[in-house]
């Protein structure tokens, strides 16, 4: 009986390994035929591509150079950090002329589809009709300039070149609100305040300009650059006082808020 079994094991082994070594020869023929076909005819072998990690998160928006410039102010509060106004500056380089249009934070208005669509990821909350005074509840801080860019484009139906936003305490030096004549009163339009004209006044070379705008850069949050903003130094420096003008955004005041004027809008940035 012991015998039997041996002989059952021994045939056994010699059946697996024998089929091994065929596999074996199998595979090794395979390799050295596919190698050879590969060399002999010059054939690339494909790579697998490399997946590289990274945790750069691709910027809301990007500021751009251009000819006319849109720069969209916001003026937050030092503390709170809400947004309590927001001035559209139009800057036309080649004519050297500025023209800031005041967007009343009660405007209200409604977001299209495609960008209700983008907004709704990041707040569910968010109405599609909203005001400006509400911008602040559905954005943190890291993002809410970005967004308002967006949004601001929305609404005008143009686009903006970069933002810049100022505290209040800051802002306070540079501008002043100016009663536009109305019947209720209740819009104003920001103008320059005596004293930042006055310190304008004293700029006379592009020296002092970049003075003022490396002291001060650091004191806003700009997606625009120190570097690129100095692109606009010789611009700004012939600009003269008498070619800025100040005015509210064409639209119309009502009840349930200020409402855009489309045409009125395009006329103020042609």
């Amino acid at each position: 009986m012991q015998s039997l079994m041996n002989k059952v094991l021994k045939m056994f082994l010699y059946s697996f390994f024998k089929s091994f070594l065929i596999l074996f020869v199998i595979i090794g023929v395979g390799t050295v035929s596919y190698t050879f076909v590969i060399k002999f005819w010059g054939i690339e072998t494909p790579k697998i591509a490399e997946i590289e990690e990274t945790d750069e998160v691709k910027p809301i928006t990007v500021p751009t150079i251009d000819d006319i410039s849109k720069n969209l102010i916001f003026c937050y509060d030092d503390e709170t950090k809400e947004i309590k106004k927001i001035l559209l500056e139009v800057f036309w380089c080649a004519d050297h002329r500025i023209t800031y249009l005041t967007i009343p934070m009660r405007t209200q208005f409604t977001i299209s589809n495609s960008l209700y669509q983008k907004l709704i990821v990041t707040d569910p909350s968010i109405p599609q009709i909203m005001k400006l005074s509400s911008i602040s509840k559905y954005f943190d801080q890291e993002t809410i300039y970005d967004y308002g860019v967006l949004i601001t484009e929305d609404m005008l139906k143009a686009d903006i070149s970069y933002y810049t936003a100022v505290p209040l305490s800051m802002y306070q030096s540079i501008f002043e609100s100016s009663a536009e004549e109305d019947e209720d009163q209740e819009l104003t339009v920001e103008v320059f305040s005596d004293a930042f004209e006055d310190y304008l006044k004293k700029i006379k070379t592009e020296e002092d300009l970049k003075h003022y705008l490396t002291k001060s850069y650091p004191s806003v949050i700009s997606n625009l650059t120190l570097n690129q903003k100095m692109d606009y130094l010789e611009s700004y420096c012939r600009t003269s006082l008498s070619n800025v003008t100040f005015q509210l955004i064409g639209g119309r005041n009502k009840n349930s808020g200020y409402e855009i004027d489309d045409t009125a809008v395009r006329k103020q940035m042609e």
